[in-house]
Order: structure tokens, then C-alpha cells, then sequence
């Protein structure tokens, strides 16, 4: 499933920009400006699972292929959870 999403967001372009210009999205999962700050734990709405598991990212920092993989992963993981609640 990661490798279909990386293929269909980015091409498996390690500095992949958005296809849409206002997109603040970057890398190869397309994390965006608001889940980093999701991450970050700044945007307090309803987010008490990443509590535990704040994650300072700048965009510079979704250039490396790990972190970028990490980050999505984290993301889908959160939302795929708070589905299930």
C-alpha cells in the first residue's frame, strides 16, 4: 500500500512538489504544512493519539526518503485509528 501511495503522490520523486500549485504538500508521501503541524502537535483539535508522539518536521526535512515515509506512515496510522474509534 506505502509503495502505491509514494508511486501516485510522487513518482518516487525524493523532492516531489504538489501538482497543485497551493499545495503546501512535499516529498515523497506529499505530507503536507497542515499534517506536519498535526505532528508538531501546534493544531490542538481532537488529536489526543499523537499526543505521545509529536514529531517537529520541517518541509526541508521530508527531502529525506525515510523521514518522508516515516511521516506518511505516522499520518495514516493516526487517521486509520481514529477511523476505527
Amino acid at each position: 500500500m506505502i509503495k502505491v501511495l509514494i508511486a501516485v503522490e510522487s513518482r518516487f520523486k525524493l523532492r516531489a512538489d504538489p501538482k497543485v500549485k497551493q499545495s503546501t504538500a512535499f516529498g515523497l508521501m506529499q505530507v503536507t504544512g497542515t499534517t506536519r503541524d498535526d505532528l508538531k502537535g501546534k493544531r490542538k483539535k481532537d488529536h489526543v493519539l499523537l499526543r505521545d508522539f509529536y514529531w517537529d518536521l520541517e518541509k526541508e526535512d521530508l527531502a529525506d526518503a525515510v523521514v518522508s515515509i516515516a511521516a506518511g506512515i505516522r499520518w495514516l496510522s493516526y487517521k486509520y485509528t481514529s477511523i476505527r474509534n
